[in-house]
């Protein structure tokens, strides 16, 4: 906590005008919600990554202090080299010009406000994925900088695997929105299926890239497993919220028992191995990456969020029916795979700490 408020004071010492441009641009958004069309899960996400931006640049500054003293630092360039003003320009140009532009036709009616609505929804979807990439980027950055072993397979840049996963986690956290809003209409429980299913597709992409190319970090192996949490638990809430609760399809309730068990083997394994990694697993020296378990569980996991959607979208039918079969079937094989991942994670860490 003391280093989080050091942080908070260095950043406040130097702050970058372009950081300070978004923190006015975002209170504005809340102050006028008419104009920016507010939703306060996307605007949540995009105050947190402003934030975690901010305290990148914080820490960055106190390593500096640590390690040229205060006075030296600063007198040197107190902006992170790695700061641009992309997620700035964004917001405020863009994503502003939008908002303020649909609103005007919607005045003059020139523009039917479902339309507008729709547009600067979608406006706000590019916004949330440029924040938490661009909040991803800076922590890495900073990570590297006070470490260099955290991008080392990549001499100090992110890396096209890295940018996979980040860019993977920015777009799976506008799915749980499409779920509960159904912003895409009558097709949003298929498109946000399709988003996951995309996700855990690049999940295997960018492992078998970083490979293939030789840029293995230790930043890589620490996004992976998160991504997955990034990917899972936001979704799942918001499934459980669009489809009031409904887990699976009114015939699989007979076997509710056994759902709640695979739900809370799911839950239980991450809690644990989150547990575990705060305890001990960060002094790991190359940090551990996702295994194939792991990658199959996602899988499973992906396939039992996505058939029940479409379960639900498509319910009555043939193939609805079978896809609530599939969802019923891979949320059992999530629960056992849950138990294994931990097992074979846990004996993977007892390898690496031997070496």
């Amino acid at each position: 906590m003391k280093k989080v408020l050091n942080y908070a004071k260095c950043f406040l010492a130097h702050p970058a005008k372009s950081e300070i441009n978004l923190l006015i641009f975002n209170i504005v958004a809340a102050i006028f919600p008419a104009i920016f069309m507010v939703d306060w899960y996307l605007l949540g996400l995009v105050i947190a990554a402003d934030i975690v931006v901010c305290m990148a640049h914080g820490a960055w500054s106190y390593g500096r202090e640590i390690s040229f003293g205060i006075k030296e630092a600063s007198l040197a360039r107190q902006v992170p080299p790695w700061q641009t003003p992309v997620n700035s320009s964004y917001r405020i140009f863009a994503l502003g010009s939008i908002c303020i532009l649909c609103t005007i036709q919607e005045v003059f009616h020139l523009v039917n406000p479902d339309a507008a609505n729709i547009i600067r929804t979608y406006a706000w979807y590019g916004a949330v994925i440029v924040a938490v990439c661009d909040a991803f980027r800076c922590v890495l950055k900073t990570m590297n900088s006070i470490d260099e072993s955290w991008l080392a397979g990549t001499n100090g840049s992110i890396g096209i695997p890295n940018w996979i996963s980040i860019v993977r986690i920015g777009v799976a956290l506008i799915t749980p929105h499409i779920y509960v809003t159904q912003s895409f209409g009558a097709w949003s429980n298929i498109v946000a299926t399709v988003i996951l299913a995309a996700a855990i597709l690049t999940d295997m992409l960018d492992g078998y890239i970083a490979r293939s190319t030789g840029q293995i970090t230790k930043a890589g192996k620490a996004l992976d497993p998160l991504g997955d949490k990034f990917i899972l638990y936001p979704n799942a809430a918001a499934f459980v919220i669009a489809t009031s609760g409904q887990l699976a399809m009114p015939d699989m309730l007979r076997f509710k028992a056994t759902i709640v068990v695979a739900i809370c083997l799911t839950v239980g394994r991450d809690l644990l191995f989150i547990l575990w990694f705060f305890i001990k697993g960060r002094k790991l020296k190359d940090g551990i990456g996702a295994s194939l378990v792991d990658k199959a569980r996602m899988l499973a996991i992906c396939v039992w969020l996505g058939g029940t959607a479409m379960a639900v979208t498509l319910s009555g039918t043939l193939f609805g029916t079978f896809m609530a079969w599939a969802a019923f079937c891979s949320l059992l094989v999530t629960g056992i795979l849950s138990v294994i991942s931990l097992i074979v994670d846990f004996s993977r860490v007892k390898k690496l700490a031997k070496n």
